[in-house]
């Protein structure tokens, strides 16, 4: 039941969090057909990022030390800037939609279908680095020996299992928070519900949805 939940949890909360980043950009008014690019080029990112990082002498020697907050802290890097690629990568699908009136669902197909040929091909030349095993949070990581059981609850929510999965699970309290209880939230709701009574009451409706985009970029990047 252990491995069951975990598997889940591992599957679930990357889904998750981009149909979060779905939610922003809808809201906004914006149709962000683009999340699977977004993901693919968000991830990416992420690889490479560790991939050039794992040479680093500062991560070979928390390696050799066995530094659980430097490496964890890596992977925390890895995200925020697979985040803030996936958010220059939606800004094409912004300035498409907003600035050129392009039609928003031709723009997303188009992303779509951009990021799966452009990734292949920067990576072609990539050759595969040491195994990011480290990634993983063990009992070993924790000081804890193996022979320890920790109970249902700790073996499934402590052993073996990725520090990722919690940042997102938070992101994802910490901006449905913020898209249904602040001024910013319903501001961002109005613009896509009702922009011309947005508009009328001294928002810009077109900054709104290039944050709502951005958001929405960095969240599928990050998942």
């Amino acid at each position: 039941m252990s491995f069951l939940i975990q598997q889940t949890l591992i599957y679930a909360v990357p889904l998750m969090i981009v149909a979060l980043a779905g939610v922003f950009a809808e809201r906004s008014g914006i149709i962000n057909l683009a999340l699977e690019g977004i993901m693919i080029f968000g991830a990416f990112i992420g690889v490479l990022f560790v991939r050039q990082m794992q040479g680093v002498d500062t991560f070979i020697a928390a390696k050799a030390a066995g530094d659980w907050g430097t490496l964890q802290g890596l992977v925390l890097l890895a995200m925020l800037m697979s985040a803030a690629m996936g958010a220059l990568f939606s800004l094409l699908l912004s300035f498409a939609s907003i600035n050129l009136r392009a039609d928003q669902t031709i723009g997303g197909t188009a992303l779509n279908l951009l990021a799966p040929a452009l990734v292949p091909f920067f990576t072609l030349n990539m050759a595969s680095g040491d195994s990011a095993s480290w990634f993983m949070i063990k009992k070993s990581t924790l000081g804890i020996d193996k022979s320890v059981d920790l109970g249902f609850f700790g073996e499934t929510f402590v052993n073996k299992v990725y520090l990722a999965t919690y940042v997102c699970i938070l992101l994802f309290v910490i901006l449905s928070i913020l898209l249904y209880k602040t001024r910013f939230g319903l501001r961002l709701r109005a613009c896509g519900e009702n922009p011309q009574a947005a508009d009328s009451l001294g928002i810009n409706v077109y900054k709104m949805r290039y944050a709502g985009t951005t958001i929405s970029g960095a969240l599928a990047g990050m998942g």
